[in-house]
């Protein structure tokens, strides 16, 4: 058994995996977060990930990992996990919240190629106290058609030489893809108090995306269930609706990711200007 450590925050996640493959896949999508010596006092959880040989099986080793960080997640006190990506930017540090697929990795890649930073592109940790953002630095999963949408040489050339991809019989998907490798700077923000929450979803018939301004209980009634679908209770909606209660959400009708992304920085920069510091 090989075992992958990783400090998240509050605890420890040790996952173990019979295969080397397995192994490989974890210790590069989490290498930012692995440890080899714990503090004491910190709880440790433990699981594994097991993987039947067959490539498509290989996403099933992804969401086994994502299952158990999400198991450890629920029991911080001090840290909320968000299931979102997150951007920033100067004073802006924008949650991007959608189920799987719907766009958050490629629009993350084409902000972090204008210059953003970022917070990762699955999961970011909120301190309950402050609301102030943190990022969680594992690697990117890659899916062939968002490689396509971004037209990215660097990105496209780490794709082609990385062996460790799996195939679901239709597309193909990178699983543990460094941004900071690739873009050749340091793309993981800083923590900084979290500016604005923003819920993607597709727009089926829109030529350019647009941005609607939503209340924060309903933005919290769409987010939560990412988070506690196993063990949902009301006071999981309540907590997340006080939370954002002060802080500016939105619906994103996305389009397409190039005009996302503008909308994006067209959102940061009206929230920049209407900002005024406390004299």
């Amino acid at each position: 058994m090989i075992v992958t450590t990783l400090h998240v925050k509050e605890r420890y996640l040790s996952i173990g995996a019979e295969q080397l493959v397995v192994a490989s896949y974890l210790g590069r999508a989490f290498q930012r977060l692995r440890t080899t010596s714990r503090i004491d006092s910190l709880p440790v959880d433990a699981g594994t990930v097991a993987w039947d040989g067959s490539g498509d099986a290989l996403l099933s080793v992804v969401r086994q990992a994502a299952a158990l960080l999400g198991q450890s997640f629920r029991k911080l006190q001090a840290y909320q996990a968000l299931y979102a990506a997150g951007v920033a930017r100067g004073d802006a540090a924008i949650a991007l919240a959608a189920p799987s697929g719907t766009g958050k990795t490629t629009l993350t890649l084409e902000l972090i190629r204008r210059g953003w930073q970022t917070y990762g592109d699955e999961f970011l940790l909120l301190e309950r106290a402050t609301n102030v953002v943190h990022p969680f630095p594992q690697a990117f999963t890659i899916r062939e058609p968002s490689l396509r949408l971004l037209h990215d040489a660097a990105l496209a050339q780490a794709c082609r030489r990385d062996a460790l991809w799996a195939h679901d019989g239709r597309t193909r998907t990178w699983l543990a893809i460094d941004p900071a490798e690739v873009f050749r700077r340091s793309i993981f923000a800083a923590p900084r108090r979290l500016s604005q929450v923003v819920l993607l979803h597709r727009a089926a018939d829109s030529r350019r995306s647009t941005l609607e301004p939503i209340s924060g209980s309903i933005a919290a009634l769409e987010l939560v269930p990412h988070h506690f679908i196993e063990s949902l209770r009301i006071e999981h909606v309540w907590e997340m609706a006080d939370r954002l209660s002060n802080i500016p959400c939105y619906r994103l009708n996305l389009a397409d990711h190039r005009s996302a992304a503008d909308a994006i920085e067209q959102l940061a920069e009206d929230q920049r200007w209407a900002y005024r510091p406390a004299s």
